[in-house]
């Protein structure tokens, strides 16, 4: 994480600094400044995640530079010493109002509530991300899973099923070890209707391809050439009738 200081007190940025490097090892300080004209510059030159921000500068009124910091994209934590000035700080969009001598556990929660902004942030990206890949992969029958620690492109046609797996989908493929995605099975509905897949449960989808056999007595269960077998409930059962009606070939 990215950091600037904007405080006329010299002490106040130093002692700042040394608490940040003690109980945030993830926040760095690229940038540091004692008034409006001197932030600005420094703003413009050093791309941040958050800005400690000083409500009375050597030169102006702190607050003059929060235009320059939203239209940024960066956070703001205001560190002064006047108490009064705290609800116009967070009209402000600021994330936290730290008052000096500042305290070790609020500066930690301040940066604490940056960092999840930012994890948040990625999180909708990557996911925006890996959404158009599937959409572009699914033209070239693949698709990209996001993984704990990585992205998995596969071969549609290579998926035997699709689990659900409390709230993360277990993707069991005909070539090799079942792959796990950190989404929800729901997320992978839309993205593989039309591709030869359909929901015979509420906990899987399956690849029209490799289903072996249909048992209709019962409750009924379909078995696929891997071995497993899928419970269908009644609800189910029509429609997967329906899917066999119009997508197998059979005797008059």
């Amino acid at each position: 994480m990215r950091a600037i200081l904007i405080d006329n007190e010299v002490q106040a940025r130093d002692s700042l600094k040394i608490l940040l490097a003690a109980l945030c090892s993830d926040v760095r300080v690229v940038g540091e400044a004692e008034g409006k004209s001197g932030g600005s510059e420094i703003l413009l030159k050093n791309r941040c995640d958050v800005v400690f921000l000083d409500v009375w500068l050597n030169d102006g009124d702190g607050f003059d530079l929060v235009p320059l910091i939203t239209k940024l994209n960066a956070r703001i934590i205001f560190v002064s010493a006047d108490n009064k000035l705290a609800v116009k700080a967070f009209r402000a969009n600021a994330i936290d109002y730290l008052l000096k001598p500042v305290d070790p556990s609020e500066l930690f929660r301040a940066v604490d509530k940056v960092r999840h902004i930012l994890e948040q942030e990625h999180f909708v990206k990557m996911s925006s991300l890996i959404s158009g890949m599937s959409s572009s992969c699914q033209r070239h029958k693949k698709i990209t899973l996001q993984c704990r620690k990585s992205i998995q492109i596969i071969d549609i046609d290579d998926i035997i099923r699709v689990e659900a797996s409390h709230n993360k989908t277990l993707f069991h493929l005909n070539s090799r070890e079942p792959v796990q995605s950190s989404s929800p099975l729901m997320d992978y509905e839309n993205v593989l209707k039309g591709t030869g897949f359909f929901k015979p449960a509420n906990n899987h989808l399956v690849n029209f391809s490799y289903i072996k056999s249909f048992s209709t007595s019962g409750e009924g269960c379909l078995v696929m050439k891997d071995g497993f077998s899928i419970p269908v409930t009644e609800r189910h059962k029509t429609t997967l009738l329906e899917y066999l009606e119009s997508h197998c070939l059979k005797c008059q």
